[in-house]
């Protein structure tokens, strides 16, 4: 198990596939729901706590943490593991060292506008989400971009804020809305590959998933 403090409020884990089988996990087995359920996963959580406690300055005691994991070639898994205060994960740019590929975060989005992460694992879903967005609010979003790792899809969009509510209560029935978007932001950028550059809901919509 190897770790690497990013800083004051943020570690980067690394366990390796034989790691991750001597825990007997699985990286697809590992949400919320299974970790409040599975002893193996309690344990490897356990086991990463006790590691941060050992090996950096911060203090995991009764405290709140963002988790995120992304698998590996070697079946093993890389976690994210972020203190959260009581106002919120601080600035990302520090948490994460970001510098090119964290640019869209570092900058400020315009007061109006704001991006939303959508997250499946369906091209009929993409294909309806995008049906949807074009449908209803496609005056109102000003570009979108569509990201890939293994056989997750993630669709970034850039809209009027004054639409916010509307689109999370029609999107939130189908797939993912991450409460902490700028994070997904960030981990998005960093760790998927970009496969629509630039208006992904009008690709999307000429059915260009064939093409991926």
């Amino acid at each position: 198990m190897q770790i690497e403090q990013i800083n004051k409020n943020t570690v980067k884990i690394h366990i390796s596939g034989i790691e991750m089988r001597d825990f007997n996990v699985d990286y697809h087995t590992i949400n919320y729901r299974s970790a409040k359920n599975s002893p193996e996963i309690e344990n490897m959580l356990a086991v990463m706590m006790d590691v941060i406690d050992d090996s950096t300055d911060i203090n995991t005691m009764g405290e709140t943490f963002f988790i995120e994991g992304y698998e590996q070639k070697d079946n093993g898994c890389i976690f994210f593991i972020s203190v959260i205060s009581e106002n919120g994960i601080e600035n990302l740019s520090e948490i994460y060292g970001l510098t090119d590929v964290g640019s869209e975060i570092q900058n400020k989005e315009p007061a109006d506008f704001q991006k939303r992460t959508f997250i499946t694992k369906s091209k009929q879903v993409l294909r309806d989400i995008a049906n949807i967005l074009y449908s209803n609010y496609g005056d109102s979003i000003s570009n979108s971009w569509l990201y890939k790792s293994a056989d997750e899809y993630r669709l970034i969009f850039e809209y009027a804020s004054e639409n916010e509510q509307e689109i999370y209560m029609q999107l939130i029935e189908f797939g993912e809305l991450p409460e902490d978007n700028a994070l997904t932001l960030a981990m998005t950028y960093e760790y998927f590959t970009p496969i629509i550059e630039c208006n992904a809901i009008g690709e999307i919509l000429l059915d260009m998933l064939e093409k991926i």
